[in-house]
């Protein structure tokens, strides 16, 4: 059995002066073309000629059929943005050069994005990617996120390092985040007057002057994944306004409390706002504070 070899354009995908390219699989003369001759030319022999920046198509023809291949000549610049979304955050790397950036999404295997992602207290988290965009999840109140990139090329080549900073946007504020429980078990607000255990609410509204795409659904708060001290984490309804102050504190936690407290003793919940989806909106720490008399 004859079986027929395929025939294809053989040469690095990142184009540098004096790069050798040439037809697998054939015999005989090749004519070779460049599709702009101000980024690169190629010569008979299959030798690349630098010009200047960009992306190009080489062509060649040989027994009456035509070959092609793109290359990229030189190193994209980009710039960072980031977009507050439900459970994070999205970066995107824009390519500004016109050059480069109507091909790129062409050129498979050519480039590589190399993320870091630097959490307060924590080391920078290296992961590299195929395209130009990172999502980042939500994981604090009020967290400064600084999030690097360097793209590397085929070669090995590296752009400037580059990063941006991301602050979490707080949607809502809360009312009545810190509540005190005195040795009857009574709860009481933040200004210590009494507050009735069952239909105590934690309200949240949306901040002032909040721009328009937050009121959109996705921004929604249905429910609230509750972070507890000493038990396990429950997930309760964050609709009329807010989620029950007896849904965040059930009545047996609200004993243990009671119970097993020292004056001025405080319990840390925290709360995270959940959309529709479940994504993450925002985090609200609330706190109970455990006092013997008011």
């Amino acid at each position: 059995m004859i079986q027929r070899l395929s025939t294809s354009i053989v040469g690095p995908k990142v184009g540098t002066n004096g790069a050798k390219y040439s037809l697998s699989n054939t015999m005989g003369s090749v004519g070779w073309n460049s599709s702009n001759t101000s980024i690169a030319t190629i010569n008979s022999s299959g030798i690349l000629t630098v010009k200047g920046t960009g992306v190009v198509t080489l062509t060649a023809k040989h027994g009456g059929n035509t070959y092609s291949q793109m290359i990229m000549v030189g190193m994209p610049r980009y710039i960072l943005t980031a977009s507050h979304e439900p459970g994070g955050y999205e970066i995107n790397a824009e390519c500004i050069d016109n050059q480069f950036k109507d091909y790129l999404s062409n050129l498979n295997g050519v480039l590589t994005y190399n993320w870091g992602v630097k959490y307060p207290s924590r080391e920078i988290r290296w992961l590299e990617a195929d395209v130009p965009s990172l999502k980042i999840d939500l994981r604090g109140q009020n967290e400064k996120v600084i999030v690097y990139l360097e793209v590397i090329d085929a070669l090995g080549n590296k752009s400037t390092l580059q990063h941006i900073e991301i602050n979490s946007q707080d949607v809502y504020v809360a009312e009545n985040q810190n509540l005190y429980i005195d040795a009857q078990g009574v709860l009481y607000k933040e200004n210590k007057t009494k507050y009735l255990y069952n239909s105590a609410r934690l309200y949240i509204s949306y901040r002032a002057n909040i721009p328009d795409k937050y009121k959109e659904r996705e921004w929604m708060a249905t429910t609230t994944m509750v972070l507890k001290p000493f038990s396990v984490t429950s997930v309760v309804d964050a609709r009329s306004g807010g989620p029950l102050i007896k849904n965040i504190l059930p009545q047996d936690e609200l004993d243990y409390i009671k119970n097993n407290s020292i004056n001025n003793q405080v319990y840390r919940y925290t709360l995270i706002l959940l959309n529709y989806s479940s994504r993450a909106i925002q985090f609200v720490p609330v706190t109970f504070t455990y006092v013997t008399n008011i």
